[in-house]
């Protein structure tokens, strides 16, 4: 590439990043309200209908769902770019329209799991007694839920975001190959085709470290989120 592998990195980190921001933010948008209301409404039909499609956001593979995306978004409707890549500097709508498309194939997986995780830890703290006495208080319901019931279920589920961001780095390479996304994706299939091992080692080098960083502030972030597992300051 006549180019130090850092300058290689430097130029395709930053379309992966925004891929897995954006990816990520649609999953969050999608997985807690879900997983709330599915606690919420446990064993009706809408508990069944998330849970049906939670199961079928984690069965349908990413790459799968990105194809009829395009199938159908890019060339039946014609509402987004099939493919390729615009950086940030040449507006936020022009670099948000062509990330749409694989953020949310690149998510739905992601999505799936969250939602799981947010209806199974909201679950187990609607049966616990300071549940009941806050509704034995007469607080509003959507109080109990989102103060009290979701809050203290937050540890898990923020557990789940730390290692699912980590996953939409690391596993970007097939969405980012399907819709031409300039990103390391991109840059270690090139580096593979042309047997280019120092950029390989690079690549792999960074985005170990952007995982392993994630999960530590992951476990920095729990007594943000929880007083109860903060360290004794004396």
């Amino acid at each position: 590439m006549h180019q130090s592998v850092s300058e290689a990195i430097a130029e395709h980190v930053g379309p992966t990043l925004s891929l897995a921001i954006l990816a990520q933010f649609i999953a969050l948008l999608l997985a807690v309200p879900f997983g709330i209301i599915a606690a919420y409404k446990r064993g009706s039909i809408t508990d069944v209908s998330l849970r049906a499609l939670s199961l079928l956001g984690m069965a349908v593979p990413s790459f799968l769902l990105g194809l009829l995306l395009m199938l159908v978004v890019g060339v039946k409707l014609q509402w987004l770019p099939v493919a390729g890549y615009e950086p940030l500097s040449h507006g936020l709508w022009a670099h948000l329209q062509y990330l749409i498309l694989p953020g949310i194939s690149l998510g739905s997986i992601q999505a799936a799991l969250i939602t799981r995780m947010t209806r199974s830890s909201v679950l187990d703290i609607l049966n616990l007694n300071y549940i009941k006495t806050a509704r034995s208080k007469g607080l509003q319901e959507r109080k109990v839920l989102l103060k009290h019931a979701f809050r203290n279920a937050f540890l898990p589920i923020l557990t789940v975001i730390g290692q699912t961001f980590g996953t939409l780095v690391t596993g970007a390479v097939v969405v980012e190959s399907i819709f031409t996304i300039p990103g390391l994706g991109q840059l270690i299939l090139n580096s593979i085709e042309r047997r280019d091992f120092a950029v390989i080692q690079g690549v792999v080098l960074i985005v170990t470290l952007i995982y392993v960083g994630l999960n530590l502030i992951i476990d920095l972030l729990y007594g943000a989120v929880d007083p109860r597992v903060r360290l004794d300051r004396q």
